[in-house]
């Protein structure tokens, strides 16, 4: 493990939208590569941002990554989570070597920007009392894997969850969980919650392939202001 370039831009746009959460936890996965003066440093520019935040250490599993804390702390445990809404993030892009590093900015940019930076569109989405999950790019009519049962994921893996209202529509359509694999993280929802408008949201807007161009899909007032964290 080394600093990566992306940890700058992650601490960045955590600090701009340090106030949109009433409680937080960061987890800090390892493994036995990792050196600990990175860990250091990241827990440094965190806590400087977050002093009042939980942080969790976690030893991580080199192939499954973030999914290896999602599905045994958050999936594994729904029915323990309190009855409110929680953000999902994860240190997206730093092991992302098939897209090149603007790419991967831009998509770490527009996931923070897209659930974070409009919270009164997110909030009439959490006031639908059968919105299960809101989050940013969501991908439809496309299964790229074979245990995925509904036609959708969140790709990126950037998003809102309510597990009370998830476990209902879990119980209602008689869904579960598949096993966990390095993408579960981001195929769980489209696993377990119908591809319907009515449970599962897209943050901020519908968008496409398209994205990948240099925030194209945005309003330009929009885009100009996510592009400014670039910088």
């Amino acid at each position: 493990m080394q600093w990566h370039y992306l940890y700058d831009i992650h601490i960045k746009l955590l600090n701009e939208y340090k106030n949109r959460f009433t409680e937080q936890e960061f987890v800090i996965s390892t493994d036995p590569e990792t050196k600990q003066e990175y860990v250091d440093a990241v827990l440094t520019k965190l806590k400087a941002i977050f002093p009042n935040a939980k942080y969790t250490f976690y030893k991580n599993d080199k192939q499954l990554r973030e999914s290896k804390y999602f599905y045994d702390e958050i999936a594994m445990k729904l029915d323990q989570l309190d009855d409110r809404w929680y953000f999902f993030g994860h240190a997206k892009g730093v092991d992302s070597h098939y897209a090149p590093g603007d790419l991967c900015k831009m998509w770490v940019i527009g996931m923070y920007y897209m659930n974070l930076n409009y919270p009164e569109k997110i909030l009439e989405d959490m006031n639908k009392p059968q919105t299960c999950v809101i989050g940013t790019y969501l991908m439809t009519n496309f299964k790229p894997w074979s245990w995925l049962t509904f036609r959708w994921h969140y790709s990126g893996t950037f998003f809102w969850f309510h597990p009370k209202h998830i476990l209902n529509v879990m119980k209602e359509h008689n869904t579960s969980f598949p096993q966990n694999n390095r993408y579960f993280s981001e195929s769980c929802w489209g696993s377990c919650i119908p591809d319907d408008d009515l449970y599962r949201k897209p943050a901020l807007g519908k968008y496409d392939a398209q994205w990948r161009n240099k925030f194209n899909w945005m309003d330009p007032a929009d885009r100009e202001k996510a592009m400014s964290f670039l910088n």
